[in-house]
């Protein structure tokens, strides 16, 4: 995560790593980068922070939206339109996209303080060592209490396998429990 002491930002060492990396992602993934993420890359100087974007979908959840569709609209925002999605502005214009109150969600973002984002970011790095993972994105699933690490490049270009793969995973452990 490009986050508090980790933030990045943007120079020519991180656009000579990234672009390769965008590039095989597009590929894998059959999803590819718009122009404005691209021109954002160019845009030396630039910071990348994870925070607020996080953030963004922990307000969205407490709002009795969903945080995953938070961030289907943040990483549009990003990786297409190449918008900063470490503004405020842009997030609640993405919370009224997915039908949250843009006053009442910007009111809780800034309600949530550095202290409560980091305690969450410890939290979600703790469960990632738990399970041994490596890096983001990471997908974990738990059932019954066990914890595992799902392996998402199986899914790319096959969401109905993905579905077909929880399905089959949450069957197996009813019939064992």
């Amino acid at each position: 995560m490009l986050a508090f002491n980790q933030k990045r930002i943007i120079d020519k060492d991180w656009q000579k790593f990234v672009t390769p990396n965008d590039q095989r992602i597009a590929q894998v993934s059959g999803m590819p980068f718009g122009d404005g993420y691209k021109k954002l890359l160019n845009y030396i100087g630039h910071t990348l922070d994870s925070e607020p974007p996080a953030k963004a979908m922990l307000v969205a959840q407490q709002m009795k939206q969903s945080s995953l569709e938070m961030l289907a609209a943040i990483q549009d925002a990003h990786f297409v339109d190449g918008l900063d999605i470490s503004d405020s502005t842009v997030l609640s214009q993405l919370a009224d996209q997915i039908g949250l109150g843009p006053y009442t969600f910007l009111k809780q973002f800034q309600q949530l303080d550095d202290k409560h984002m980091a305690n969450h970011f410890d939290k979600a790095a703790s469960l990632l060592s738990e399970v041994n993972g490596q890096g983001y994105p990471s997908a974990i699933l738990e059932i019954g209490g066990e914890k595992e690490l799902l392996n998402l490049s199986d899914f790319y270009h096959k969401p109905s396998h993905w579905k077909s793969a929880l399905l089959d995973k949450i069957v197996s452990s009813m019939a064992t429990a």
